[in-house]
This record gives C-alpha cells, structure tokens and sequence, in this order.
C-alpha cells in the first residue's frame, strides 16, 4: 500500500465531515417526519426501525465499497502485468 499524503488525508476528513453532517440532518428530518406521522406512543418502536434500516443500508454500502475496492486494485495488477509483458 502506498503512502498517504497530507492532501488525501485532508480531503478524507473533509468528506467525512460533510457525510457526517449530512447524516445528522437526515437524522433530525427522519424524527421529526415519525413524531408527526406515528403515534406517540409507537414513536420508540419506530426510531429503532429506522435505526436498523439505516444500519443494514449503511452495512451493505460498506460491504460495495470494499468489494468495489478490492476488484479495482486486482484489475489494477491484471493491467500492470499486460504492460510489463508487452514492454518485454
């Protein structure tokens, strides 16, 4: 793995700033669209759905970058090899 520069690593927090961000406002807009919508007494039951919902969505997203990834890098390697045999 390669090294990290300033640059990346600045830009990695600032993109994880404005995620994170974005998160809390949807957070606000999702409970309040529930304590206007759900009975109050159903209001709890409800946020966990979200909360789960959100956790498997925010999980498979994970899963798609990773395996997004790891395909890049082992088509990386295929086209590093086809340039190295062609150079020969």
């Amino acid at each position: 793995m390669g090294k990290i520069s300033s640059k990346t690593a600045i830009h990695t927090a600032l993109i994880s700033a404005f995620t994170l961000t974005a998160a809390l406002l949807w957070r606000d807009a999702i409970i309040a669209a529930i304590k206007q919508f759900v009975p109050p007494q159903n209001v709890l039951f409800y946020e966990f759905v979200v909360a789960i919902i959100a956790t498997l969505l925010l999980i498979l997203a994970i899963y798609l970058i990773f395996k997004t990834e790891s395909e890049v890098e082992h088509i990386s390697l295929i086209i590093k090899k086809r340039r190295k045999n062609k150079k020969k």
